[in-house]
């Protein structure tokens, strides 16, 4: 009876005189190469590691056409085989030959490639010959489908359309439009164990330990206000990642993100169940440090300065939350007993507010901004406003007629979105964008030393945008978007130029990119002026 085949894995056994033979050679190489391949499928699974090069990111080239780079990453497929890539790749999609279809998704794939190298021959035996070296390396691929778990890893894919003429960054990296380069099916091959400094460790440490005990602290006095003890469930599973050592530099901004996010939704439960909070001072400071956080955790790179910068900003805002955890409810007015059949107490009358004229519709700025529609004349703040010119984008006579030009920007497009505002309305509407450099228009039928104020329409989808206002060559103030909303995207953007900055009948506004990497969109100007 034949010995049953023993599995296992098969390694050279060297002793004094062995004599060796190409087949050796060959397994002692499997050996190794089987034994990685078993590591990195049972330790680590599919998809790309987080702490190598950028992480096989795919980015947008702003060249105007369908052109992506794929950055420098290690992966690991589903055989084990490790994908390494150690320098930029461009690749460019042509739509007939990558998308059968249209509309298609396009995949950008890298798989692992053996490449025999440094072929010889024996000079004087020629039957002798092969190839000295096998080079393991990484070939990029777009492709009409993802690829199989044997086969791959998938690093981007991007749904091409008709229409579409240049590939572009995901504007909402949660809800990439067509065009738009997606990252959301990107797998992730585990680690194990932080890379994170010792003593950013122990800051992040005693930063959460300080935002766990106040926020417990505040949801004991305001029960009813949920949104704390949500804030301070995601605090406690940081610190359970933090204390396992699962945290990396890019997981920590991450999380520090979800924080940030969490404090602008209890901001708003807070205006609803507990107003009392907005006027302590130390509540407000730690609001407002949450915001600035927002923009710097957005920006930040994960590496050792940046993570530093953040963990002060962040100790900042909760030495202020600190401060506020003291804070209890006010205690409810005594109710004073009414004896007898004696007539209530008649309230002190309000000052009358000064009606609106009949043909102004009264709103407020918050109502303006997210007004789906511009009146006319609008009654604002005790004082009515005309609208005395507009322009219309990618209208060739609006634009020729207010000199609108787009100038020095580094990428300049036109678009038309579809989108809601917060009235539930729908609107379409077409308009330009530019990143970095300025935007330029004249506005007419002005009266000078009237206060005057600029609407534009805007994908509201994207806060922390910031433009110098220039009017007739003088600055007049930053206009900041510091919000945003990925639901209801359309906003009427406003900004107040003051009476004194008004000296003639037309005006030249200059629209200043205060970040280069900031895109500025804008989907129609209206311009009011006080009566």
């Amino acid at each position: 009876m034949a010995d049953e085949e023993i599995k296992g894995y098969l390694r050279l056994n060297h002793f004094l005189g062995l004599r060796l033979e190409s087949e050796d050679f060959e397994c002692g190489e499997k050996y190794h190469i089987d034994k990685r391949r078993l590591h990195n499928k049972a330790c680590h699974g599919r998809g790309v590691i987080g702490r190598f090069g950028n992480q096989f990111r795919v980015m947008a080239r702003k060249r105007g056409d369908l052109s992506v780079e794929v950055m420098p990453g290690y992966a690991i497929d589903g055989e084990g085989n490790d994908i390494v890539l150690w320098e930029p790749k461009i690749v460019t999609v042509d739509p007939g030959k990558h998308v059968p279809k249209l509309p298609g998704h396009v995949f950008v794939n890298v798989k692992y490639v053996d490449e025999p190298s440094d072929f010889v021959v024996n000079k004087a035996n020629p039957k002798f010959k092969g190839h000295r070296r096998v080079l393991e390396t990484c070939r990029v691929d777009l492709e009409a489908k993802s690829p199989t778990v044997e086969e791959g890893i998938e690093v981007a894919r991007v749904l091409i359309t008709e229409e579409t003429k240049e590939i572009t960054d995901a504007r909402d990296p949660t809800s990439p439009a067509a065009g738009e380069i997606d990252l959301r099916y990107v797998p992730r091959a585990g680690t194990s164990g932080s890379t994170i400094d010792a003593d950013l460790v122990q800051r992040l440490r005693e930063i959460l330990r300080d935002m766990w005990s106040s926020l417990g602290s505040l949801a004991r006095n305001f029960p009813l206000v949920i949104g704390l003890r949500e804030l301070r469930s995601a605090v406690v599973t940081l610190q359970m990642l933090n204390e396992a050592g699962q945290l990396d530099y890019d997981e920590t901004l991450k999380g520090v993100k979800i924080i940030i996010d969490l404090g602008e939704e209890l901001a708003h439960e807070v205006d609803v169940a507990a107003p009392e909070l907005n006027s302590v001072r130390e509540y407000a400071a730690w609001k407002s440090m949450l915001d600035a956080l927002r923009g710097i955790v957005r920006e930040a790179k994960p590496n050792r300065h940046d993570l530093e910068n953040m963990l002060n900003r962040l100790a900042g805002a909760t030495s202020s939350l600190k401060l506020a955890s003291d804070v209890k409810p006010a205690a409810p007015p005594p109710v004073k007993k009414i004896e007898g059949a004696a007539a209530p107490e008649e309230k002190p009358k309000e000052a009358e507010k000064p009606a609106a004229p009949p043909d102004a519709v009264q709103m407020s700025w918050q109502d303006l901004q997210k007004s789906s529609k511009l009146p006319k004349k609008i009654y604002m703040d005790g004082k009515c406003y005309d609208l005395v010119d507009e322009v219309v984008l990618l209208d060739k006579k609006s634009e020729a007629d207010h000199d609108f030009a787009i100038e020095e920007a580094r990428q300049d497009w036109t678009t038309n979105q579809t989108f809601k505002y917060p009235d539930k309305t729908s609107t379409t509407a077409r308009g330009r964008a530019h990143v970095g450099g300025l935007s330029r228009w004249k506005i007419k039928n002005l009266k000078p030393a009237k206060e005057l104020i600029i609407a534009k329409r805007i994908d509201f989808v994207r806060g922390d945008i910031v433009t110098r206002m220039e009017i007739d060559g003088q600055p007049v103030g930053e206009w900041k978007i510091d919000d945003s909303d990925k639901t209801y995207r359309w906003r009427n953007w406003l900004f107040r130029v003051p009476a004194a900055a008004v000296t003639k009948g037309e005006a030249l506004c200059r629209q200043v990119a205060v970040e280069a990497e900031r895109d500025i969109n804008m989907f129609g100007l209206w311009f009011y002026q006080e009566e």
